[in-house]
């Protein structure tokens, strides 16, 4: 009878050892790698996913899924400038209601090596340093707050990518992305691949340097040395070619016998050239009486001197002119030649 209570209680014990085992075993298969997996998926999957020549492939190597059905992109630049720094936008497109979380994973080359540097804006993102298969790569991927649970329709990251110091030659951007059913496993998710390449800006043209624009020597009123003052002008009647002093209306005139019968003079000035969609009032002569009445008369007629390095003006006396020395300077091109002085008489 005592032995049998013993077989019994051995019994016992083996049969609760097994039961513990069972339990522990249970528990290490809670904690195996497949689980971390999803859980690490949601926090960000590890370096090498990206489809980028040299990684292990993309997330599809653990996901599968229905059809996709959405969109996936890189915003990149297309040309860079070395040591520039570029923002760089990664977006999911989907109408799909069973799709409502987000996931990343993007890294740059060229040749199969880093290129440039990513920088995190938010903490909707994260990088992974010399991580995955290949040496001396960097990822940027989603975190656990980067991956919008919940969000329908798409989302997106914006992180900022330092271009090469140096022209390193075409840049190529690899990024695999997940639009997950949010299951809590690895069924049931669309996972899609892009790329987006980048070529050294162009070295701009040296400038040339630009042949310097002669400074236009300014108008100069010819004056008449023979005159009776210092600054009496050179100028004569149009019609009747006489010198100062002159009349506002010239009676004696018989050439002219319209009904503006005003005395029209010629002055002569130099370095004054028209362009040829100029008119002959783009020349303005500014006249000062004897009363220190100011008027601005357009130019008739402007014409080079045949022979002769200078250009006549011609121009109308206004009505009323008092007797007396009137003073006047030519204006053009947005100079003022020097002044010169006639006569009006009766």
């Amino acid at each position: 009878m005592q032995r049998q209570l013993c077989l019994q209680k051995d019994l016992a014990k083996a049969i609760l050892f097994a039961i513990l085992a069972m339990l522990a075993s249970v528990l290490l298969m809670t904690d195996s790698g497949a689980i971390q997996t999803v859980q690490a998926y949601s926090t960000g999957p590890p370096g090498g996913v990206t489809g980028a020549p040299g990684d292990v492939g993309t997330c599809a190597g653990c996901h599968v899924g229905p059809p996709r059905n959405g969109q996936f992109n890189i915003s990149a630049p297309q040309t860079y400038v070395p040591g520039q720094t570029y923002q760089i936008t990664v977006t999911h497109i989907n109408n799909d209601q069973t799709r409502q979380r987000w996931g990343f994973e993007l890294t740059v080359l060229s040749s199969g090596n880093k290129a440039g540097e990513l920088q995190n804006l938010s903490t909707l993102t994260q990088i992974l340093d010399n991580d995955g298969p290949a040496a001396n790569r960097q990822y940027i991927e989603h975190t656990f707050a980067g991956t919008f649970r919940g969000q329908r329709g798409g989302a997106s990251w914006t992180f900022n990518w330092i271009a090469p110091s140096t022209d390193v030659g075409t840049v190529t951007f690899y990024a695999a992305g997940n639009q997950a059913n949010d299951d809590g496993n690895t069924s049931g998710d669309q996972i899609y691949i892009s790329q987006a390449t980048a070529d050294p800006a162009p070295s701009p043209s040296p400038t040339p340097t630009p042949t310097p624009t002669p400074t236009a020597s300014p108008i100069q009123l010819i004056l008449d040395t023979s005159g009776p003052a210092l600054d009496q002008m050179a100028a004569l009647d149009s019609i009747l070619f006489l010198r100062d002093p002159f009349p506002v209306v010239n009676g004696a005139n018989l050439f002219n016998m319209g009904s503006d019968r005003n005395t029209r003079l010629i002055i002569f000035v130099t370095n004054l050239q028209l362009t040829q969609a100029e008119s002959s009032s783009a020349v303005v002569v500014n006249l000062i009486d004897s009363n220190n009445q100011i008027y601005d008369i357009a130019a008739e007629d402007v014409r080079s001197v045949p022979g002769v390095d200078s250009t006549q003006v011609i121009f109308r006396l206004p009505d009323n002119l008092p007797v007396g020395t009137f003073t006047i300077k030519v204006k053009a091109h947005g100079q003022v030649s020097n002044p010169g002085t006639a006569r009006i008489r009766i």
